[in-house]
């Protein structure tokens, strides 16, 4: 069994590279996916010691969604791209979220900027064009909730599509989903309807 201390010390070795990945037009998508994906996993072991590369992480996050905005829905392999990288970055940025109460008052005000472009980039993900599933509309909610519940500002939340999504999730057959919009009801009408 590896030491925690061994990842801690590894991982400021390896974060880096993966940005690098990130940012590398000639790599493979798929490698692009998986340095999305272990750097989310990467925050969720180290978390505070991650502080050093968080600000780099969600500018790459950041500029990694917005790839998400524009899409020729007739290239389907590019769309079936964004769909993948539309699902790492929602685990990601979740891993990051839900750490963002226990850690350090530097982290909630330097994720914070980020918000609303990640409550934007939820609600560019459960567009038509994309077809999500009932799954992926749940793990939208799950993070709009966790941002709702850690950012109470109404400001950030001002989106019709919310509306849409709880009544979609409410409307749906399935007792998880519903739970998860009664969740996203409560959380946002603590600060929403003050």
């Amino acid at each position: 069994m590896v030491e925690s201390q061994n990842i801690i010390s590894a991982f400021k070795d390896y974060v880096p590279l993966l940005h690098g990945i990130m940012i590398n037009r000639n790599l493979q998508r798929e490698a692009k996916l998986g340095a999305v994906t272990a750097i989310g996993d990467t925050y969720l072991i180290t978390k505070d010691q991650f502080l050093p590369f968080l600000e780099d992480t969600l500018k790459l996050f950041s500029s990694a969604a917005e790839q998400c905005i524009d899409v020729n829905v007739n290239d389907f392999d590019l769309v079936e791209y964004i769909v993948k990288l539309q699902g790492a970055l929602i685990e990601s940025y979740t891993c990051i979220i839900q750490e963002v109460a226990n850690s350090d008052a530097k982290v909630y005000q330097m994720l914070e900027e980020y918000v609303p472009g990640i409550v934007k980039f939820c609600i560019i993900c459960v567009q038509g064009k994309f077809s999500p599933t009932l799954p992926r509309v749940k793990e939208i909610a799950g993070l709009i909730g966790d941002l709702a519940t850690t950012y109470q500002k109404k400001e950030y939340f001002e989106y019709n599509e919310i509306e849409e999504i709880v009544k979609f999730l409410k409307d749906a057959e399935d007792e998880e989903a519903n739970s998860i919009g009664n969740w996203i009801i409560n959380s946002l009408s603590s600060f929403c309807n003050a």
